[in-house]
């Protein structure tokens, strides 16, 4: 699995877990060889960083697998 993930141009602490269908991928950041809480999201094309986009793993599920939104 791991090997896999060098045909794709990410960075080496970072493991995702699935793509937006657009080039982006959301995951997680390895710090210190364990992986963080956040579900991060890295597009090469938009910046070369990971950004925390969800504060948990179950927040990125009700959000994005769910489509939960909260009304206003």
């Amino acid at each position: 699995m791991l090997n896999r993930l060098k045909q794709f141009d990410l960075p080496k602490d970072f493991i995702p877990i699935t793509d937006d269908e657009t080039g982006g991928y959301y995951g997680f950041k390895v710090v210190n060889k364990l992986c963080c809480n956040e579900v991060y999201y890295f597009n090469a094309d938009d910046a070369p960083d990971v950004v925390c986009k969800y504060s948990c793993f179950y927040d990125f599920i009700v959000k994005l697998g769910l489509k939960y939104q909260e009304s206003i």
